[in-house]
């Protein structure tokens, strides 16, 4: 999934993947875990990026994953970009 919008003279693109790690490289238990990723890219350059780990006694949820991710991703962006943002997020999740 990708959104893409035009912003202050800007072209943003933000980029969502999903996958798994195995946690015990990060020195915590042996699980593997799932992973949401967002991708921020600024007129094509990649600018920031975020990722939820979904704890073992979770049930994985791409949309709460996306939602997270997404957040940690734009945390550095003033407010009015961040909320152009999540208004188009909001408008591409509507069916």
């Amino acid at each position: 999934m990708s959104l893409k919008l035009k912003y202050d003279d800007h072209d943003i693109e933000i980029t969502f993947n999903y996958g798994s790690i195995d946690s015990s490289r990060f020195g915590m238990d042996e699980l593997t875990r799932r992973v949401s990723k967002a991708y921020l890219y600024m007129d094509s350059q990649l600018i920031n990026n975020g990722q939820a780990i979904c704890h073992p006694d979770d049930r994985f949820s791409k949309k709460f994953g996306r939602k997270l991710a997404l957040t940690k991703a734009i945390r550095d962006l003033d407010k009015s970009t961040r909320s152009a943002i999540w208004k188009k997020y909001k408008e591409s999740m509507k069916v």
